[in-house]
Parts: C-alpha cells; sequence; structure tokens
C-alpha cells in the first residue's frame, strides 16, 4: 500500500519510507515521508531520533471511533505523538490538512491533537490545517515554530504550552466557537513568541491564556470576539504590544494574582466590560505607552487594586480629563495623555 523507498529521497543521511494513500497506526521505526491520503486509525509516535515529513497536499483523517494503540495521554483518543521530529510544511495552495473522517460521526472533539514531548526543535508546521482535536498542538517542553497555520474547532485549546517551551506562533488563524475553551494556553515556565496572528472566537478562557511563571511576548495580534481576549495571573509576565484587542464580550485584557503586563502601542476598544480590568496585586506598566484604549462598555481601565497605575501617555478617545476621570476605575493616573 504505497511503500516505497527509492521515490522519497533522504531525510538528513538517512532514506525514508514513502507512506501513501494507506491507514497507519502504531511507532515509527524508520524516518517516513507521508504524503495523499493517510487515514489514522490509532495513534502515531514519532520516537526521539526519528523524523516524519509530510508533503504539501496531504490529507490525514483520524478516525474518531478507533484507538486502536489505547496509550497516549487519552487512551481513547487518536494522537500523534512528536518525540524526535515532525516536518509538515504546506504551501498557500496545497496546505496540509488533519481532520477527522467526514460523515462518519459528530465532528468535535473527535481526536486528541498533536502532542509534541520533547521534541527535536527542528520541528515546524507552515500551512497545516488542524480541526475537530480536543487540544489543537500541545507542546510540553518543547520549542518549535508553528507558522502559517489555521487551527479551528478545537475543544480545549488550539495551542497550549506546558513545562518549558518556547515557540514561535506567527501568522496563524486560531478560531473557536461557542464550544471551544481558549484559543493560545500558556502553563508552567513556557515563553512563548505570539507573533501576528488571528485570534477569534473562544468563549471561555478567551483568546490568550497566560498562567504560571511564564514570559510571554504578544505581538501584532488580532484578538477579537472572545469571552476575554487576554487573561492570566500566578508570576507570569508579558510584554502585550501591537495588537488590536476588540469586540470580546468581557474584558480586553484582565489580570490577576501577581501577573506583570507591559502594555506598548496597543489598541484596545469595544470590549464588552472594561478595556483594561486589574485585580489582586497585578502590575500595569502602561506609562508613556501609547495605546489607544478607547470606547470599551464600562470602564477603559479599571482598577480594583490599592496601588496606583501610571496611565499617562495613552490616547483616550477623547481629549476632555473630565470625561476620561468617568472612563477609568479606582487609583489611575492618566494626565497627561495623548490628544490623537
Amino acid at each position: 500500500l504505497g511503500l516505497s523507498l527509492a521515490s522519497c529521497g533522504f531525510l538528513g543521511h538517512q532514506a525514508s519510507i514513502c507512506i501513501e494513500n494507506t491507514s497507519v497506526s502504531g511507532k515509527l521505526k524508520d524516518n517516513e515521508l507521508w504524503r495523499g491520503e493517510i487515514t489514522l486509525t490509532g495513534d502515531v509516535w514519532v520516537p526521539p531520533g526519528v523524523t516524519l515529513r509530510i508533503t504539501p497536499g496531504t490529507t490525514i483523517f483520524v478516525d474518531p471511533k478507533a484507538d486502536d494503540q489505547h496509550g497516549g495521554v487519552n487512551p481513547n483518543k487518536v494522537e500523534i505523538i512528536i518525540e524526535g521530529s515532525l516536518v509538515a510544511v504546506g504551501t498557500p495552495t496545497r496546505p496540509i490538512k488533519i481532520t477527522s473522517i467526514p460523515g462518519k460521526t459528530k465532528r468535535f472533539n473527535t481526536w486528541y491533537g498533536l502532542v509534541f514531548r520533547n521534541a527535536d526543535e527542528q520541528s515546524r508546521l507552515k500551512y497545516v490545517q488542524i480541526e475537530h482535536a480536543e487540544i489543537g498542538v500541545s507542546l510540553i517542553d518543547s520549542s518549535i515554530l508553528i507558522q502559517a497555520c489555521t487551527i479551528q474547532n478545537c475543544f480545549k485549546a488550539a495551542i497550549s504550552c506546558e513545562g518549558v517551551s518556547a515557540p514561535t506562533i506567527q501568522d496563524c488563524v486560531l478560531i473557536g466557537n461557542k464550544r471551544c475553551i481558549g484559543g493560545i494556553e500558556i502553563h508552567d515556565d513556557s515563553q512563548p513568541r505570539i507573533l501576528n496572528n488571528v485570534i477569534e472566537g473562544f468563549t471561555h478562557h478567551g483568546g490568550i491564556l497566560i498562567d504560571g511563571r511564564s514570559k510571554v511576548l504578544i505581538k501584532g495580534n488580532e484578538i477579537k470576539n472572545n469571552h476575554h481576549g487576554i487573561r492570566g495571573g500566578h508570576l507570569a509576565e508579558a510584554i502585550v504590544m501591537e495588537n488590536v484587542i476588540k469586540g470580546n464580550t468581557k474584558f480586553g485584557i484582565t489580570m490577576w494574582d501577581n501577573l506583570h503586563i507591559v502594555l506598548r502601542k496597543n489598541i484596545v476598544t469595544d470590549n464588552g466590560r472594561s478595556g483594561v480590568s486589574v485585580h489582586d496585586t497585578a502590575v500595569l506598566i502602561a506609562a508613556n505607552g501609547a495605546n489607544r484604549i478607547m470606547n470599551n462598555r464600562h470602564y477603559d481601565l479599571a482598577n480594583y487594586t490599592p496601588f496606583t497605575i501610571d496611565a499617562t501617555g495613552n490616547y483616550w478617545g477623547i481629549g476632555d480629563p473630565e470625561v476620561i476621570k468617568h472612563r477609568v476605575r479606582g487609583l489611575v493616573r492618566f494626565e497627561p495623555f495623548l490628544v490623537r
């Protein structure tokens, strides 16, 4: 069933086995190249030292009623576990697709997802479409590139970072629905770079959740129409800059515990409660940030802590300090402010 050494070339210094238009499950023993239509009937494990490469235009169907390996994170759901290297690089016109088998059963939360665990840093996903998983991409102590991917309708998260993971997540589209919990969830000591993505439609945790002792760069994203845009706590730190955070049903940004956020050159607007909400002993560093925080429903900036927030040097959508005074809550110093 499509097995060939000669036609697949080499991966590094080793020949790869070509897998084409067939069913797959179990542990890879050698480098493999997948193309055509592949059906997963159980977990696939890429062990250390082995590379799985997936060619442009390949479609991987996951059998939602089967996991003939009964292993992995969830013994009842199919997952692709990568402890070696996964190189899945499509093109804009020939993306790689990973989805459940159409028409066989419900098409939501039907398989577990991709699980990178201490994976080779040469692993990368580019122009890959992932859908209907429990978690689209789980990163556990793994630092890979995820670029120009579309991850949609995944139950718990589109992308989850755990342990010491430092991925670059760039130019992706992450889409949820009313049953999807979170977009990107960041835990433990992870240090992701989240750049130029669209994150939309996550109605429980919201677009980005920051937790643990993580250190996060969030830059150039459009974070819209979620429950919260960005929410986080514990001892995490984040630089949030040049994003558009709008139309989220509760808060654009909500902070608690000892979360530290540096806010620079963002547009935070039209959120359902407050643009930015600060609680507990969280620290917002927004002075001279040139942020445009305006037109949020209740407050543009709400400070529920006993500490004064220096929010000078930002734009509030209007030049009247008496009006701005009613757009902020608690101890907030906003003058001098930008007038446009």
